[in-house]
């Protein structure tokens, strides 16, 4: 109306009824993203006073002091590293010594030694187990000496008794026909063949002793017959022909 003063209402003024607006300081506030505090140097020497001090580690601490040009810091050695080569033993060297009058030779020596490395054992055990060795050997070579005798001594036995049993050189023809044998021995033998006959077996065996009894009995009967055709009446001369008759030549 003229005369009246009119009051006019702002655009973005609130409905009737509505509550107020908020504050203005409040609404910045709430609007406005926060900010990073500034951390001034007296602020962090208060934040060092306050915090306790960490300990540095070994390793941190030698980088830390490690300069260009420094030699690097040597590692602790470990005690189990230590122990472990103590344990290591030293190269041992073998020089075992054959017993005296040992059935040994330089192959068992050889032998005993490559065992002995193989299971580590010191010179001394190496030594007694070359010793064992040579009592073992011996001991075999003696069972067999003896069971060999003892089949040599049958023998003998066996082949004598079948000669003295011969029913034609044996028995009660036994002395003479021993003597035959002598004869032709001692007439044509080298004295070292009679020598080894008389410790052999073989003498006794039948078929042998017949073959010498029949050669001596033969010398016995030229003998007997006394001289003979040849000129200038010479003693008929025996050869090993006359007993083996395949020998003559043709």
């Amino acid at each position: 109306m003229p005369g009246t003063a009119t009051l006019d209402t702002p655009p973005n003024a609130p409905a009737a009824g509505s509550p107020p607006p908020a504050p203005v300081a409040i609404a910045a506030a709430a609007a406005t993203p926060a900010t990073t505090p500034v951390v001034t140097p007296a602020a962090t020497q208060a934040a060092a006073s306050t915090t306790p001090a960490t300990t540095a580690t070994p390793a941190a601490a030698a980088t830390a002091e490690t300069k260009p040009g420094d030699k690097p810091a040597t590692q602790p050695v470990s005690l189990m590293a230590t122990e472990a080569k103590a344990d290591v033993p030293p190269e041992v060297k073998y020089d075992l010594k054959i017993p005296e009058k040992a059935p040994l030779t330089d192959a068992d020596v050889a032998a005993v030694t490559e065992f002995a490395k193989a299971n580590k054992m010191s010179a001394e055990m190496a030594q007694h187990v070359l010793e064992d060795r040579a009592k073992l050997v011996a001991g075999m070579q003696t069972k067999v000496a003896t069971e060999q005798k003892a089949s040599f001594d049958k023998l003998w036995t066996d082949w004598q008794t079948e000669t003295k049993s011969d029913k034609d050189y044996g028995g009660d023809k036994l002395p003479e026909s021993q003597k035959a044998v002598k004869r032709f021995i001692s007439r044509y033998a080298d004295p070292d063949f009679a020598e080894a006959l008389a410790k052999s077996p073989f003498g006794n065996h039948r078929g042998f002793f017949r073959m010498l009894a029949r050669a001596g009995l033969a010398m016995a009967e030229d003998s007997s017959a006394g001289v003979s055709n040849a000129p200038g009446g010479a003693a008929k001369q025996i050869s090993a022909i006359d007993f083996f008759p395949s020998m003559r030549p043709k």
